[in-house]
Parts: C-alpha cells; structure tokens; sequence
C-alpha cells in the first residue's frame, strides 16, 4: 500500500514540474512531447536518474551530470552493489575537472573509506595519496596526520612494514607537534600491531604502554579496550598465559557494556583460542558458540564457520573424532552457503549493469525533443495537467485519510487487548540465574553428564522428551539443568534438543540406508512430531531446506 501511494506521488511530482511553468507529457499524433524540465525536482527512481543523466550530457552541465552520476552511485550502494563504484568515479572525475573541490574532497574521502570495504586496497591508497595532495596544497596539518595515518594502516594490511612504519611515524609525529593526545594514543597502537608482525614485541610493547598512558589520561575506554587487546597478544606470542588471560578480561570489561559486535566477536575467537591452549576445553567451547551467536547476529557467515573450525579443533584434540567431524561438515555447509551467496551477488550486480548500460544505450541513441511551453496549445494542456493533478490530489488525499483513519482504528484495536491482557502480568526478574547456589564445579559435571547422555544414548530422538524427563535421568534439579543449558549454549532446552536431532537428520538424509524415508519419516525418526516443525528447524539451523539438503548433499560429501 506504501509503495503504491509512493509511485503516485512520484508521478504527480513528474507532472507537475516544470522548467518555466510545468512539464506535461502527452501524445501528439503517435510522438512524445517531452516539455523541459527541472532535473534537481525530479524523483530519485533509477529510470529518472538516467533520464537526468543523459538530459544533463545533452545540455553539457558538467556540475549537474557528476551530482547525476553521485546521486545513481548513491542508489546503487543503498542496494549493497559494488558496481556503485563506478559511477561515483564517473563523478569524482568531473568534479574534478570543473573544480568543484567540496565534491572532489567528499567522493575521495568516501571512495576510500569504500575501497577498503570491498578489499580493493590499492584503490584505497590512491585515493589517500589524492587526498595527501590536496591538503599538503592548503597546508592542513591536522588532515595531512589523518591521512599519513590511513596510509600507513593500509601498508599494514598489504604486510608492507616498512612503507607502514613510514607513514605511520609521519602521521605520530605530526601528531606530538599538533598536541593530539587521542590521536597519538591511536597511532601508536597501530604502529605496535606493525611491530609485532615483524616480530619486534619489546618494541611493540613500548608503544602500546604510551598509548595506554595517554588513553588512561584522557578516559578513552575504547582505546584503552583495544590497548589491552594488544597486550594480550603480545604475552600470547611470549607464551605468558596469565597476562593473557588477564587482559582479554580487561578488555570484556568494556566490550561487554559499550563495544560493538565485531569487537564481541573477535574477543570471542581470542578468548576460545587462549582457553584452547590452556587446555580448558569447555570453556574454549562455549567462546566459539558464543562466537557463532554473535556472528549469526551479525549476519557473517564467514566469521561463523571460523568459529566452527575452532569447535572442530576441539573437539579432534579431545578424541572426540565424530564431533569433530560434524563441526567440519557445518563449517563446509557454511562455506558453501558464503561461495553461493556472494555468486548471486555478482550476477546481480552484472545484471544491474548490463540493464543500465542498455537504458544508457536507449536514451542516448533517441532524438530528444524539447519543446518550450510558450505558444497556447501548450499553455492549455499545461492548464488542463494542473486541474487535473489538483483533482488527482483530492482523491489523493481523501484515500490517504481513509486509510490512516483504518489503520488508528485497528491500531487502538491492538493496544487495547494488549493492555487488557497485560495488566495483570509481573514484570520478570531482570537476572534469571541472580539467586542460584550452583556453582562452576557443578555445572560442568551436570553438563558433562548432559552431552554423554545426548551422544550414548540420543534420548533427544524421544518425541516426548521434556526437560523434566532429563533433568531426573540426570537426577539434577531441572532448573539446575535449565540454567546450564541456558548459559552454556545460550538457547532453551528446546532449541538445544533440536540442534541435536537437526545434525542427526543431516546425517540421515545423505545416507544411502536412509534414501527409502520420506523427510517426514526422517522428521519422526530424529524426534520432531511433526514435519513442519522439522522443516522450520531445519531451515532455520542450516539457512536450507531439508529437500534441497538431501537432493544436493551427496554431490559434495
């Protein structure tokens, strides 16, 4: 419904805007009579913005055709097309050569934040020497720093030290003569992770403690987070575990409360890997699940199957070979499901591009005819665009109200249930877990006891099972076994007995023995009651559908 009103009011905008009065599109013995227009009025559909284009080569406005070109650059980025690129070059360029320097400086500056987004860091650096141009001209000091600063860090990432360290020192010291505290803490933090990928630590370790004064002094707790992260893989590469361990924790401190996803996710691979090298293997576990959760958060398939690589390597220095074999067959599904996704991504970007190319082609091969609205004939369609768009608007208008008059209506409708049926309910306690005697000891026996019985014995293949039902086979307390399930995997007990019955299904339906079952006979077989509710799971677990697993499975075991 939105998007209708929104395409009528887009056509209502293309009628009722004019270069002198208006512009009115008729037919006229079999032509189109294209009145000129205002381009910056115009809607921003990709179709238009075309137009736009090929109207502003048409009249030679060189400012008009490279907003064009940045403004079809900016509907393809918000489509997540990296094709998009290509038309803020087209733009970059003529800035550049009309001498627009507020667009040159905001498209370099874009285009290289952008560059190293899709890894093209090449580009990215020439982009950043464009810049370092550019304000060396104006003598702007303070960007001259920034800029160093980004070329050093993309040397690092080329693993060119030395041009890294280069730039890198260029950037520090400008920022010692300009007094920029957080500036130099910044700096020096990555001038550290160059020194310790050259294998220098003491000095690495010298420039992380002067970030970490600065960062101390001026109360930059994100800095100081990633200062502590550095410290701990600086001790992990002098082998010192406890200083390890220490710092990861200082670091969680602040990721916990104020630090992004990513933040999260690459303590989380950190933290795994230093309990999987003290040899603590369920707690390096549950840092790779918690891993998988925030990465499936983040919608990462990539860094999701390194976390499932991780358990696989567990689970293989722990003798347990089927597990590790299942994690690496996940990891591969992943994998697959990434190749796939990322395919469909560049056919769609070709497809976008051969679909403009050929609009461009279009509009470029046919003989635009424009005509000034100045003799009668005109002025009186003009008149008679006018009437009826003001009738248009009416009918507009009334629509719209009658339809947000509905919408209140039942939107009053919903509140007031759910305020009936709400008002009696307590709030929930904000810590389910605050006042539990159980501790860590016990926890890891009830949850070693938990994964034999589900490995030995598959009782999750139990349509019937229920948490009370495990909880006195363990002969637990079944909120005692809810809390561990509950912060161990962070899922329901639920959600964890189908995990179990999901990889089972997997191996189920790429087996030959199996090939007899219906997926609905395997749904019964692993424990679902139901074959909707396997293929919710199922899809759900694996991003595919049980039919297209099975059908496509065997051609890469």
């Amino acid at each position: 419904m939105h998007r209708f009103f929104y395409n009528i009011i887009s056509i209502l905008f293309l009628l009722l805007s004019f270069s002198d009065a208006a512009v009115c599109q008729t037919k006229k013995t079999g032509k189109n009579i294209i009145s000129e227009f205002s381009i910056d009025e115009m809607s921003e559909d990709l179709e238009v913005i075309d137009l736009r284009i090929e109207l502003s080569r048409h009249k030679g406005d060189l400012k008009k055709l490279a907003k064009a070109y940045e403004l079809k650059g900016d509907y393809l980025h918000e489509q997540k097309l990296g094709i998009s690129v290509i038309y803020y070059e087209k733009a970059l360029d003529l800035y550049t050569k009309v001498y627009e320097k507020e667009g040159e400086l905001r498209l370099l500056k874009f285009l290289s934040t952008e560059y190293i987004k899709i890894s093209d860091r090449q580009n990215a650096l020439k982009k950043m020497y464009t810049l370092l141009d550019i304000y060396q001209a104006t003598d702007d000091t303070l960007r001259i720093a920034q800029t160093y600063s980004g070329i050093g860090s993309l040397y690092a990432d080329l693993n060119e030290n030395s041009e890294a360290l280069e730039y890198m020192q260029k950037a520090l010291d400008l920022s010692i003569l300009l007094n920029q505290k957080n500036g130099e803490a910044a700096i020096r933090n990555n001038i550290a992770g160059v020194y310790k990928s050259l294998n220098l630590i003491e000095r690495a370790f010298q420039n992380v403690r002067i970030a970490e004064r600065l960062n101390l002094k001026s109360g930059n707790a994100y800095w100081l987070s990633i200062n502590h992260t550095m410290y701990a893989d600086l001790y992990s590469e002098l082998n010192k575990m406890d200083s390890v361990r220490y710092y990861l924790f200082k670091s969680f401190e602040y990721t916990s409360k104020e630090g992004s996803i990513n933040d999260s996710i690459d303590l989380f691979r950190k933290t795994g890997i230093y309990y999987f090298k003290v040899d603590s293997i369920q707690k390096a576990l549950n840092m790779f699940n918690q891993g998988i959760l925030a990465s499936r958060k983040l919608g990462s398939l990539k860094s999701e199957a390194i976390f499932t690589h991780w358990i696989s390597e567990v689970y293989e220095v722990n003798g347990e070979m089927e597990l590790a074999l299942s994690f690496l067959q996940i990891r591969h599904d992943l994998l697959d499901s990434l190749a796939k996704k990322q395919s469909g991504k560049r056919i769609e970007e070709y497809k976008v591009l051969y679909e403009v190319k050929s609009l461009e082609s279009d509009l470029s091969n046919s003989k635009m005819r424009v005509y000034l609205a100045r003799n009668e004939a005109i002025q009186s369609r003009n008149r008679m665009c006018w009437v009826l768009a003001i009738l248009f608007m009416v009918i507009l208008g009334s629509i719209v109200i009658a339809y947000q008059f509905r919408k209140q209506v039942r939107t009053n409708r919903h509140l007031l249930e759910l305020n009936v049926r709400t008002s009696n309910i307590e709030t929930p306690s904000t810590d389910k877990y605050a006042q539990s005697n159980l501790s860590d000891g016990k926890k890891e026996e009830i949850l070693n006891l938990l994964v034999n019985l589900m490995v030995s014995e598959q009782i999750y293949t139990d349509q019937e099972i229920k948490l009370d039902t495990v909880a006195k086979k363990l002969d637990v307390s079944r909120t005692y076994l809810s809390q561990v399930i509950n912060e161990t995997y962070s899922q329901n007990f639920t959600t964890y007995i189908n995990s179990y019955r999901i990889n089972l299904a997997k191996t189920f339906l790429l087996s030959d023995e199996h090939d007899k079952y219906s997926i609905q006979g395997i749904a019964e077989i692993v424990g679902f009651k139901s074959v909707s509710a396997f293929n919710t799971s199922f899809k759900k677990t694996t991003g595919l559908a049980p039919s297209y697993y099975r059908r496509n499975g065997k051609k890469v075991k």
